[in-house]
């Protein structure tokens, strides 16, 4: 249950972290950050799928 508080916290200081950079960081950079990430999460996604397809 300590264990469990303690990254639940860390996880919550990380994310408040990223929204404060990302707020003082210009709206462009954001824009290009967020697509890049898009892209990224695209990848992952489409990386799993092709994995689940293999296996069945």
């Amino acid at each position: 249950e300590f264990n469990n508080q303690h990254i639940k916290i860390a996880i919550y200081f990380t994310v408040g972290d990223f929204w404060k950079i990302s707020f003082s960081l210009p709206v462009l950079f954001n824009m290009k950050m967020l697509v890049r990430l898009g892209s990224l999460i695209r990848i992952a996604v489409y990386i799993v799928v092709r994995g689940a397809e293999q296996t069945y």
